[in-house]
């Protein structure tokens, strides 16, 4: 006989066989796929936990159908189930039996078949051989089952939310499914922490609170994840994991914590949202009560946790309306999305909570909601931190641009008042000359009133030089903007020679014929400013005259020489000794060889400061005539 009359023949009494059982309201145990239990499951809810399968066996207490998705809201309670089963003696007896979530305190099993107990499993919250296999949220454990009909029932207890889904594996399927959840794991898990890395790492380098409160929200929420699937108890604590240790619990805590903590930062204004504050921190504690509650394990955590969905509702609710507020009011589209960022989260959470409170019927979306509802979340809220991180550095670089601006501002108002007190002290220095010539003047007038007209005339020109000497000053101070550095600056078109000439005309005229001039007739101009350079010769013949003995000649040479215009005043006097000509320009410096001589050391400051300020030099050169010879020049202008 063939082999495929063979399994025909196989296949019909297969058929005969599990048709009456299928009648019979029997789950048949088929090989090669897995065998979803809640087709024909029925429950039994008992508060008190103190019944046994001996008692239910002796006399049963009121089994229910369940629904196709056996779930129910947040419960202390001890749930039985009992689903009929059947296997034919073609079917392989190994099979491995698993109850979704993890968060399940433990699970019993046992096999009843013709009203006796053939075996019976209590499962805590991992089987550590299992556990080595199997990245599920799930406690799982083996089973060999009987030939013919027979019932499977698990008592199930939890301390928080129940979302039973009982499943039966052939050994091989099992592994396949683990490898493919394996996977899943990876890439989720991966995802979790490259984002953990990433805001952790953006905290630590700015100090920006956002980015820690999402790091502590994926990281806990990664913790979550990895006790959830079984992760920890493979790789870390596989031989000792602690079973009293709720470290989903904990995850889950400090989950809630970072997670509303980072939306009370993005989202909520202390001024306008400030009676929002309170429920946040109630819900803070009750997180973290249940964070450290899920440390000490049993069913503490339960006692806190059913606290947890209301309070969260409430929050949520709450936090819609700075988040709307945001979303219609936002100044830049980040902003905008920022606000959006909260809906879907609020959406997810919301319906999960009022599932867990027993106010919705349970269903995919609503048990796992937070869940799906958590990813969607991460990923709006790492777009909403780009955002915000762009807005930040708007407001970096506009914080920059406007600190750059007012530095700048200062700086210019500094050099302002450095110019205002540079001619201060030049209206100062140059001021007391001529007021001492007028009062010595004066003086001699009243003392030699009846001297020979000859000597009041000399007297009278000392006067007239210092007054016009005076309004020169005036005259400088009062072009353009007063005390701005635009006095300093060139603004026509001058020539060296007629200022000379103006400047020494100005002069007394006793001390006029000491002064010798060498002029030019072919000079090219220069730009400058008129009132500043009759200063400066002003003060550098004068002080050619004042070094000089009564009777010697100073002389004044104006000239071109390599492209370049300059004005120069030589004397007789002591001249300046070579190690000291390097200070004489410095302000408040006097040689040695000037003691006893009036001055404050400005007066070749100030030259100084105002021919560099015509883009020339002013130097000091040996005088042919063996005192100092002083030059100023400037680059020559078009003739």
């Amino acid at each position: 006989m063939g082999r495929t009359p063979l399994k025909l023949l196989i296949g019909i009494m297969f058929i005969l066989l599990f048709v009456p059982l299928a009648k019979a309201d029997v789950l048949p145990v088929l090989p090669g796929n897995p065998i979803p239990l809640d087709k024909k499951l029925a429950f039994y809810t008992d508060p008190t936990g103190r019944i046994t399968l001996q008692d239910i066996l002796a006399k049963d207490p009121g089994f229910e159908e369940s629904h196709r998705f056996l779930a129910q809201g947040f419960t202390r309670d001890s749930l039985w189930l009992r689903i009929p089963l059947a296997r034919d003696e073609s079917v392989p007896d190994d099979w491995v039996i698993s109850v979704t979530p993890s968060y399940l305190e433990h699970f019993h099993v046992w096999i009843v078949q013709d009203g006796r107990i053939v075996s019976g499993e209590p499962i805590g919250r991992f089987d550590k051989d299992l556990s080595r296999q199997s990245h599920e949220p799930l406690l799982q454990t083996t089973l060999t089952l009987p030939e013919g009909r027979f019932w499977l029932y698990m008592r199930i207890q939890t301390g928080t939310t129940l979302a039973a889904m009982p499943v039966l594996y052939p050994p091989e399927a099992f592994a396949q499914i683990s490898q493919a959840n394996v996977l899943k794991m990876g890439i989720v898990g991966g995802i979790l922490l490259l984002l953990f890395i990433v805001n952790f790492g953006f905290w630590l380098s700015t100090q920006i609170n956002l980015y820690g409160y999402f790091a502590g929200y994926v990281g806990f929420g990664l913790i979550s994840l990895l006790d959830g699937s079984g992760m920890l108890s493979r790789f870390l604590l596989v031989d000792s994991y602690p079973e009293t240790v709720r470290v989903l619990s904990v995850g889950v805590g400090f989950s809630w914590l970072f997670g509303f903590l980072f939306f009370m930062n993005l989202l909520l204004d202390r001024e306008k949202d400030r009676w929002i504050y309170p429920f946040y921190y109630l819900l803070f504690t009750l997180a973290l009560m249940a964070a450290f509650c899920g440390l000490m394990g049993g069913m503490a955590y339960s006692y806190i946790a059913e606290w947890i969905p209301p309070v969260g509702i409430v929050v949520c609710l709450l936090t819609l309306i700075p988040s709307w507020r945001k979303l219609r009011y936002g100044r830049s589209g980040g902003e905008r999305f920022q606000g959006g960022s909260f809906f879907p989260m609020a959406f997810f959470l919301g319906i999960n909570q009022l599932y867990v409170g027993g106010w919705l019927e349970p269903s995919p979306l609503t048990v796992f909601g937070q869940t799906q509802g958590g990813l969607l979340q991460i990923v709006l809220i790492q777009i909403a931190l780009l955002f915000r991180m762009r807005d930040l550095l708007d407001e970096r670089n506009n914080a920059v641009a406007e600190a750059r601006r007012v530095s700048e501002e200062v700086a210019r108002e500094r050099k302002i008042r450095e110019e205002q007190s540079r001619f201060l002290s030049m209206i100062t220095h140059e001021i007391r000359t001529p007021l001492a010539v007028i009062d010595m003047a004066i003086q001699s007038l009243k003392v030699y009133e009846r001297e020979p007209e000859v000597f009041r005339s000399q007297r009278y020109s000392r006067i007239q030089s210092s007054v016009q000497r005076m309004a020169t000053l005036l005259e400088l101070g009062l072009k353009k903007d007063g005390f701005s550095s635009e006095i300093w600056q060139p603004d026509d078109v001058v020539y060296l020679d007629e200022i000379s000439d103006t400047v020494v005309s100005e002069m007394p005229a006793d001390e006029q014929v000491r002064i010798q001039s060498n002029l030019p007739d072919d000079l090219l101009p220069i730009v400058g400013n008129t009132a500043a350079l009759k200063m400066v010769f002003f003060n550098l013949l004068e002080n050619a005259l004042k070094y000089s003995s009564h009777d010697d000649p100073v002389l004044i040479t104006v000239g071109r020489e390599q492209g370049e215009v300059f004005w120069q005043v030589e004397d007789r006097g002591p001249g300046v000794p070579q190690s000291q000509r390097k200070q004489i320009f410095e302000k408040f410096y006097r040689a040695s060889e000037v003691t006893g001589k009036p001055g404050l050391g400005l007066g070749l400051y100030i030259a100084r400061q105002i021919i560099e300020r015509h883009g020339g030099r002013v130097e000091l050169m040996a005088s042919r005539w063996g005192g100092a010879c002083f030059r100023c020049a400037f680059k020559a202008g078009e003739g």
